[in-house]
């Protein structure tokens, strides 16, 4: 894939997170946005040591960014915290990654259906996770 589409991926994530120019650049350590503008445009490359690190924050994969798959891939992130506010953003939070779980919207959506279920519902559909779990080992 050619600099000028993985910067028009880099454009398209950073609009759809509503991250300025100047915010991307600050996170990824650029001195100003004319570097991020730069890159998607196609002008600059990207270095391969920075990919991750662009991937990780526009929060998806390098594979995104590179045009091999089409979904972004990190949707949601989920926190391994029972006690945490469901409506905290991750990132103005301090957490290791092993704090945190991505997961997709096919997962979302399976855990919008879960939540409207009752107890013994829950606990119907924990068992038949078990059992299916248990048959693949």
């Amino acid at each position: 894939m050619n600099n000028n589409n993985i910067g028009k991926r880099i454009r398209k994530r950073r609009q759809e997170l509503n991250y300025s120019q100047a915010q991307l650049a600050e996170m990824l350590g650029y001195k100003s946005r004319s570097s991020i503008n730069k890159i998607e445009m196609g002008e600059n490359d990207i270095p391969q040591s920075k990919l991750k690190n662009f991937a990780e924050a526009l929060k998806c994969t390098q594979l995104y960014l590179l045009g091999i798959d089409d979904d972004c891939g990190l949707e949601t992130c989920i926190l391994n915290d029972p006690d945490a506010d469901e409506y905290a953003w991750p990132s103005k939070m301090k957490l290791n990654r092993k704090d945190i779980l991505i997961i997709s919207k096919n997962e979302q959506e399976i855990l919008k259906k879960l939540r409207l279920l009752s107890a013994q519902s829950h606990q119907l559909v924990e068992d038949m996770i078990n059992i299916l779990c248990n048959e693949r080992r």
